[in-house]
C-alpha cells in the first residue's frame, strides 16, 4: 500500500545507517517542549505505514492522552504527503500500533519484559520497534538498569528509543554530553540532539552506529507537517 511512496522519514533512517537495528538503544536528548515525543511518534506511525508493529510506552501519561497524540501526528503526516487511501492505512497503523502507560515510579525493564510476554501471549503481538518516553531519569536511573534494558533489547530483538530532559544548568563532560547522559552514553548506538530552529527543530547526530557521524548533517524536523528536510 505504501510501496514506492518517498516519505520524508526515511531520510532519517538513510542517515543512521538503514535504521537503529536489533539490539540497539537510540537516545533523543533536548530541553522541554523541543518535540522529543513527536519525533518518536513520527517514527512509530512511520514503521506501522510499513506493516512493522511498534510498542509505544508512556510514563506519567494517559492512554487517551497518548493515542490523541498519534492520531493527530498521523493526520498531519498523511495530510502533508496527500497519501491516498487514508481510512485503510488508519486501519493499517492501528494494527500494528500498541500503547500502554504507566504512572510514575511504577515502569522499569522488569516491567516492560512482563508487558512484552503479555502481547506475545494474549494479543499475538509483538513489536520490532520500543519507543519510551517519561522514563528514565537519568539523573537517578542506575547504570545496571540500562545495561539490563541493553540486553533486554538484545534477547529479543529490539528497537529500543528512549528520550531524554536536558536543562539548562546541566553539568557538562569534556566529550560535550550532560554528565548523567555521558555516563551512559556507550550503551547507546545513535544520539540524537533536538535544537530550536524558529518554527522548526534541528536534528542535532551525534553519534551513528556507534561513531562520530563523518559529517555535519544539516536535517530540520517541522512539527506542523511531521515532516523532515534537508537544509
Amino acid at each position: 500500500m505504501t510501496q514506492g511512496v518517498n516519505r520524508p522519514l526515511k531520510t532519517f533512517f538513510k542517515v543512521i545507517q538503514g535504521g537503529l537495528g536489533e539490539g540497539n538503544l537510540g537516545l533523543l536528548m533536548s530541553r522541554h517542549g523541543t518535540g522529543k515525543a513527536s519525533v518518536l511518534v513520527s517514527l512509530s506511525v512511520d514503521h506501522a505505514m510499513e506493516g512493522k508493529n511498534s510498542l509505544h510506552v508512556a510514563v506519567g501519561k494517559s492512554v487517551r492522552d497518548v493515542r490523541s497524540h498519534h492520531d493527530q501526528v498521523f493526520r498531519q503526516l498523511v495530510g502533508s504527503l496527500n497519501l491516498p487511501n487514508r481510512e485503510a492505512l488508519c486501519s493499517l497503523v492501528n494494527r500494528h500500533q500498541q500503547f500502554y502507560t504507566f504512572r510514575e515510579g511504577a515502569f522499569d525493564t522488569a516491567r516492560l519484559a512482563q508487558t512484552l510476554d503479555f502481547l506475545s501471549e494474549h494479543a499475538e503481538f509483538n513489536p520490532e520497534v520500543v519507543e519510551i518516553t517519561g522514563w528514565p531519569d537519568f539523573r537517578e536511573i542506575p547504570r545496571e538498569e540500562l545495561e539490563g534494558l541493553k540486553a533486554l533489547a538484545l534477547e529479543r530483538g529490539l528497537k529500543i528509543w528512549l528520550t531524554a530532559h536536558t536543562k539548562r544548568d546541566d553539568e557538562i563532560a569534556p566529550g560535550g554530553l550532560p554528565v548523567q547522559l555521558d555516563r551512559v552514553q556507550d550503551l547507546f548506538t545513535v544520539l540524537i540532539s533536538l535544537e530550536p530552529q524558529g518554527e522548526e527543530v534541528r536534528l542535532n547526530f551525534l553519534k551513528v552506529k556507534d561513531q562520530a557521524p563523518a559529517a555535519r548533517i544539516n536535517l530540520l524536523y517541522d512539527p506542523a507537517t511531521q515532516l523532515l528536510r534537508w537544509y
